[in-house]
């Protein structure tokens, strides 16, 4: 009778809690598909109806259900008859289908919520989300038998309920023909090896990876005294091996061995004869001799002296005359013109997109209202929105912005800054003259942006991002093992090398020759010595300690990547370095574009998204070499391979648009305050002075001193003009 009496009690007290709007409809809405941008989700809605996508404004999206369309999509006296409850159960006309069953379950929890007025409780917040599994027949995430997988997702909330999500839950496997998840949450899995399913519930998603082991194959026996397993390595490499039920390759023999070792450590096959000595040696410890021996060789100094010449990409060059810094921002996957430069607010919705437009400096000159300081700045900047281009994929159109040429598969043109580094005499500093931060993975990152030039001259990535707390530039320091001595002692060795190679006893330093006065051997021993004087020179690690920096200069800049690679780049270019490439990614916006551009993520009360961030960071960069008095020499460049589609999408997002796009440029002889060219209503089109990349590249070269009508010459003798033959200076932009 207890018991019976306290389930009774515990029925009326759930039954008589208030249905949460945000916790208990919003996910009925996006498990329902209601939000997605394939439906109400969309940047322009579907039906004049307007969700925002998957749940990511529960406010706005409450107002668009209780109070537009005149409050008639609720009936708060008749609930069966609001169009909430109508529509999605097709009772009326509904062009997305069925989305509720009548009368079930999710049904009778909205129509709950109107009868009890259609409030926004916000009596209770999400505190935890969970994603795990519960396999059927299996240990761990490893599935076998049936290969069968019951997934639970819990949510723990601010009232202290524990609840079961799943029913609410967006399930999506990364291959939806190799796993398949029924109405109840089991998956399963078709194939062997590894399988991943992303949760979302309300603004949380969770990862979950499944492995199906390879039944027919023979697993590892526990242990294999033939192998000495180093454990942070071969230790690790065997679990995962174990976890899918592989089998590894046996120990290699003496001949596969040798060939291993000397490709990987000289770059070079070993000679017939060297295979036959190893092979018949009986020494029991000839293994860790032929490394030692490799080691100590000319071929491994050779070969690892290259390597790091390519990894420093050692400026040797002679040029002309200083000219001004260059720095430049390029913003990855393109960035829409739309929501930044070029906004079109008086075109129809499905064009002028999300963002409102807002007044600059500069009269007449409007940009996006997440740009509020840089349209303080407008009067430093000149905006070109009519660039224009015919290629719409991600390396060609950024080989077309960098070098000025339409890609060819017969030739890699450089880059500018590859080139312009190549003719100007470098500063007197111990780093690189080029750098790219956090690396130069731009367009689909198959550019190198030496192209035929030598590697030296392209970019020096850093190979980690500055917004990060365990910053470290790769490479960059000794290891603890590795004493200054050591390194003078290696230096001279390499030194003696490189004397014995050329027959020169007079050879002693040759850092800062040119590459071409100089032979094989002095090339390399350059290259050595600057790596070398890299590694251990305090002005260099310095210049990327950005805790020297105070609080309030790197809050300025904004915490996220691109803020604090600006004033990473605000200081290689105080101590010397004449080319910065700040790679800022995640504009290939073809979906959420309202997210990742203003918000950075769903509910953001301060906008955090890719363009307030590049808003922080370019006008304190601004502002800081002002300060500086270094603006006047140096050029800022804020560009992308190309723009996006005119019309967003039905995934809330726009897609790659080559025919118009924007440019922004300033300092370095720029003249600021004015907007080049115009795209034109819908932002499909230049409609007046078309701008193309061979055009402002032929620019760039002018405003940095060069004469783009000079040569370069490929490794086989063929002239290339620094600009394309039909490239026009955009006269506007100089002062």
């Amino acid at each position: 009778m207890w018991l019976l009496l306290w389930i009774a009690m515990l029925a009326g007290e759930l039954q008589s809690a208030p249905v949460d709007f945000e916790t208990q409809v919003m996910p009925i809405l996006t498990k329902a598909g209601c939000n997605t941008g394939a439906c109400h989700g969309a940047a322009a809605g579907r039906g004049g109806f307007y969700l925002s996508l998957y749940g990511s404004r529960p406010a706005t999206d409450f107002a668009q259900i209780t109070l537009a369309l005149e409050g008639r999509r609720i009936d708060r006296m008749h609930s069966e008859m609001s169009l909430l409850l109508l529509k999605p159960t097709e009772q009326l006309n509904h062009e997305g289908g069925t989305r509720l069953e009548l009368d079930g379950r999710d049904f009778k929890t909205v129509q709950r919520w109107i009868d009890e007025g259609a409030r926004r409780n916000k009596t209770r917040q999400l505190r935890e989300f969970s994603f795990v599994s519960e396999t059927i027949g299996g240990d761990g995430n490893r599935v076998s038998g049936h290969r069968r997988v019951q997934l639970i997702a819990t949510a723990r909330f601010s009232d202290d309920a524990m609840d079961d999500v799943l029913p609410w839950t967006v399930l999506t496997p990364d291959d939806p023909d190799s796993v398949s998840i029924n109405e109840l949450g089991i998956a399963t899995l078709r194939r062997s090896g590894r399988h991943l399913i992303m949760a979302r519930f309300l603004d949380q998603v969770r990862p979950l990876e499944l492995i199906v082991p390879w039944d027919d194959v023979q697993r590892l026996p526990a242990t294999d005294e033939t192998v000495q397993p180093t454990p942070s390595i071969d230790g690790f490499i065997k679990h995962r091996l174990d976890e899918a039920g592989l089998i590894a390759s046996p120990t290699a023999d003496d001949s596969t061995l040798i060939r291993r070792l000397t490709l990987d450590l000289t770059g070079r096959l070993p000679s017939p004869s060297a295979v036959e000595h190893y092979v018949n040696d009986t020494a029991p410890d000839k293994r860790s001799q032929l490394v030692e021996h490799l080691l100590q060789s000319e071929e491994f100094n050779d070969f690892w002296t290259h390597r790091m010449a390519l990894l420093f990409r050692v400026p040797q060059a002679k040029g002309n005359p200083a000219a001004a810094e260059t720095y430049y921002t390029w913003l990855h996957d393109c960035v829409s013109h739309l929501e930044t430069f070029d906004l079109k607010p008086d075109a129809a919705k499905e064009v002028r997109g999300p963002l409102e437009a807002i007044a600059t400096a500069v009269p007449g000159i409007f940009i996006s209202e997440c740009m509020p300081q840089t349209a303080q700045r407008m009067k430093d900047f000149a905006v070109i929105r009519s660039m224009t281009s015919p290629l719409g994929e991600h390396n060609l159109g950024t080989h077309y912005l960098l070098t000025g040429y339409r890609p060819t598969p017969v030739l890699e043109y450089p880059s500018f800054h590859a080139v312009a580094n190549q003719r100007l005499r470098p500063a007197k500093s111990i780093l690189p003259n080029n750098v790219a931060i956090p690396d130069y993975r731009v367009g689909g990152a198959k550019f190198s942006g030496a192209g035929f030039l030598p590697s030296e001259f392209g970019p020096f990535s850093l190979g980690a991002d500055p917004a990060q707390a365990a910053f470290r530039v790769r490479d960059l320091s000794l290891t603890a093992d590795l004493t200054l001595e050591r390194v003078e002692r290696r230096r001279t060795f390499a030194s003696q090398l490189a004397r014995w190679n050329d027959g020169d006893s007079s050879l002693t330093s040759v850092v800062g020759e040119s590459s071409g006065s100089l032979s094989n051997g002095q090339q390399a021993q350059a290259a050595l010595e600057q790596a070398l004087r890299l590694v251990t020179s305090r002005e260099a690690t310095s210049a990327f300690l950005l805790e020297e920096e105070s609080s309030e200069t790197r809050q300025r800049y904004g915490s996220r990547s691109v803020g604090q690679s600006c004033l990473l780049a605000r200081r290689l270019i105080e101590r010397g370095v004449r080319f910065v490439t700040v790679n800022h990614q995640g504009w290939d916006t073809h979906d959420n574009l309202y997210t990742r551009l203003k918000e950075g993520y769903t509910g953001a009360k301060v906008g955090v998204g890719l363009i307030p961030a590049l808003d922080l960071a370019v006008s304190a960069l601004v502002d800081d070499l002002r300060d500086r008095r270094l603006l006047d020499e140096t050029l800022i460049v804020v560009m992308g391979e190309f723009g996006r589609t005119p019309k967003i999408n039905t995934a809330g997002g726009r897609d790659h648009w080559p025919r118009a796009f924007s440019v922004a440029l300033a300092g370095g002889g720029v003249r600021g305050g004015q907007v080049i060219g115009a795209s034109d209503a819908t932002g499909e089109s230049p409609a007046d002075r078309p701008v193309t990349p061979a055009d402002l590249v032929c620019t760039i070269y002018t405003l940095l001193g060069l004469d783009p009508a000079s040569e370069l010459q490929t490794d086989n003798g063929r002239p290339i003009r620094l600009a394309a033959n039909d490239a026009q200076v955009i006269q506007e932009l100089l002062t």
